[in-house]
């Protein structure tokens, strides 16, 4: 509940969470876009060609670009912003 309430709180604050996807990278958003559609880092590595590392530095660069601290976060936001189908 709390990461919910802070989550809503820093979109507030950001002026809503329709801008926050043009701070992505086109790779951000395919990496994110994997990660939403249950992909390990691994899986995710394997289909773009890159190493498990780069992956989770993706990862952490993304939640840092958006100011998320979970993965389930991501995924939330991914869904939110039409990344990925419900």
């Amino acid at each position: 509940m709390t990461d919910l309430l802070l989550e809503s709180a820093g979109r507030g604050a950001r002026g809503g969470g329709g801008g926050r996807l043009g701070v992505l990278t086109a790779r951000e958003r395919e990496v994110l876009r994997l990660i939403a559609t249950e992909c390990s880092s691994r899986e995710v590595g394997k289909r773009l060609g890159i190493s498990m590392r780069t992956v989770e530095t993706h990862r952490g660069r993304l939640m840092k670009k958006l100011g998320l601290r979970r993965t389930a976060a991501l995924v939330r936001f991914a869904l939110r912003e039409g990344l990925v189908g419900a």
